[in-house]
């Protein structure tokens, strides 16, 4: 808090101000000392970069397994999944309406091997 007394009108006090201004030097190292505080260290940008190159790779992959790779398939409760079908074992009879209303089809084995998976899988 400046104080001032009170003066009459006769008493008037002057004042003079001088202001340096900087030298060249100075200004480039305040210069420098703001760009530094302003800046991301080196290793902050290698971070960045190598979680940006990270990030796009994920999402090529995705992209790519999505478009490329089979559909999630799950099968109704009590069926049996082997690869990308579904099976159900019945202990009982049941018409073809039944098991093509249910979107089924005939079981098609094509190789030895497959009657070997397909017997395996059931035992």
């Amino acid at each position: 808090i400046l104080y001032l007394p009170r003066m009459s009108e006769q008493e008037v006090t002057y004042s003079e101000l001088k202001f340096h201004s900087p030298t060249q030097q100075q200004s480039r190292q305040r210069a420098e000392i703001t760009k530094n505080k302003d800046s991301p260290s080196p290793l902050w940008r290698l971070f960045a970069v190598i979680f940006g190159i990270l990030c796009l790779a994920l999402l090529v992959t995705s992209g790519l397994l999505g478009a490329l790779g089979d559909k999630c398939i799950i099968c109704p409760k009590n069926w049996i999944q082997h690869g990308k079908d579904c099976y159900e074992l019945s202990s009982g009879i049941k018409s073809w309406s039944y098991c093509s209303s249910l979107g089924s089809r005939l079981l098609k084995i094509d190789s030895k091997e497959e009657l070997v998976e397909s017997i395996l899988l059931f035992i």
